[in-house]
């Protein structure tokens, strides 16, 4: 039997066992960041914004909200291996087919490509009511699914979400519409991807009704089959909401009201769903003096919300606009646009049953600032984003490696 035996004498014997252990284990692996691309800002476009999708082939698709050859933002397309970018579609400012794709892109398995612009389109709104688009990546060609033409449809269409071969989105504007002056506190749609057909099914912030004001994260299916998503004002307390959505009934839930010096205020990001759970952040609000947001857990059946990290201003980092993702192992991991080291932003990790939070990554306005959208998981093993800033001035795209 082979084994290890211990010398009989001397710390040089047990220096020889460490330096053995150390070298059949190895050493820990350190993290890694790289800087992938920096957008130029012409006709590749500049300040991509929001989630990044990938397909089965480990390409990446994102939106810029600017630039390009129409000036009003484009979709890209980034292979991770060869750091090639190709420009799929780009957008003409405040056109009639959009304008201003901020909030990134979904895939489906096919491919295809869906998204939507906050403004243009052919509605009434000032600069337009924004669009939901179908854009196939082999040809290029993009299509109109909704022109939203007034603020009693909706306007600013912002995060999509793929459920039950429905596609389900909210727009920050717009619904139920109190009083001249007043553009709406948003709303939840759902449009079929093959037919177009549309259908509106819930206004936010209806008379004696505090729901919520100002969706804009994509909705996350839950364990019961309902759809959850937040809203960063209005509800009970005026600092924000988690709320759930049954697609058979449209009825809309208030699941978590926020109260800003508390739990916090203003969520913003996309939902994780984890054992049972949904986890995200909040950009502001919660018990520290800086109210700089936190980073929190919600039970959907009783609305009790624990508080796994608040955030307190400076190097920590500071206006979580994303959502958590869940990492190849326990922690679960987000982003801050501001803060840090350099202001610039961090990427951070907190691990749910101990609360422990670490700044992982400072971005130094070099490598990019202001990271939006939640980071993207690829092969268990690396995570992908984009900064709105830096690089050389437009932005980035990124991987880290925990």
């Amino acid at each position: 039997m082979w084994g290890l035996t211990a010398p009989r004498a001397g710390t040089a014997g047990v220096a020889g066992l460490l330096a053995l252990a150390l070298a059949l284990t190895g050493p820990a692996r350190a993290a890694s960041f790289h800087s992938l691309y920096s957008f130029g800002g012409g006709a590749d476009g500049a300040a991509p914004n929001g989630q990044l999708a990938a397909d089965k082939s480990g390409r990446l698709y994102g939106t810029t909200d600017t630039g390009g050859a129409g000036g009003g933002g484009t979709v890209f397309r980034f292979d991770p291996a060869s750091g090639t970018l190709t420009t799929l579609y780009s957008f003409t400012t405040f056109g009639a087919k959009g304008s201003g794709p901020a909030s990134g892109v979904i895939v489906d398995r096919k491919g295809i490509i869906y998204g939507t612009t906050e403004a243009g389109g052919t509605g009434t709104c000032n600069l337009g009511c924004g669009t939901v688009f179908k854009l196939d990546p082999s040809t290029g060609a993009l299509r109109t699914l909704v022109d939203f033409q007034d603020l009693a449809q909706g306007a600013r269409p912002e995060g999509l979400v793929l459920y039950g071969g429905q596609l389900y989105g909210v727009t920050v504007f717009g619904g139920f519409i109190p009083g001249a002056g007043n553009s709406g506190a948003g709303t939840i749609f759902t449009v079929n991807p093959k037919t177009k057909a549309f259908t509106s099914l819930h206004a936010f912030n209806e008379p004696g009704v505090a729901d919520g004001v100002g969706p804009a994260a994509a909705l996350v299916p839950g364990p019961d089959g309902r759809l959850y998503g937040v809203a960063p004002s209005g509800g009970p307390n005026g600092s924000g909401t988690v709320f759930a959505l049954d697609t058979l009934t449209a009825a809309v839930s208030v699941i978590h009201a926020f109260d800003f010096h508390i739990d916090g205020a203003a969520p913003t990001g996309r939902l994780l769903v984890r054992q049972g759970r949904f986890l995200g952040t909040t950009r502001a609000g919660g018990p520290t003096a800086a109210g700089d947001g936190v980073v929190f857990s919600v039970n959907p059946t009783t609305g009790a919300l624990t508080n796994l990290y608040s955030f307190a201003g400076g190097a920590d980092g500071q206006n979580t606009m994303a959502g958590l993702v869940q990492g190849p192992s326990g922690p679960v991991y987000g982003v801050t646009s501001q803060g840090g080291g350099s202001g610039a932003g961090t990427i951070f990790s907190v691990k749910v049953t101990s609360h422990a939070h670490a700044v992982l990554h400072d971005f130094s306005i070099a490598d990019g600032s202001q990271p939006s959208g939640e980071l993207l998981l690829q092969a268990s093993t690396k995570f992908y984003g984009v900064t709105s800033g830096g690089g050389g001035g437009n932005g980035t795209i990124y991987e880290f490696i925990p």
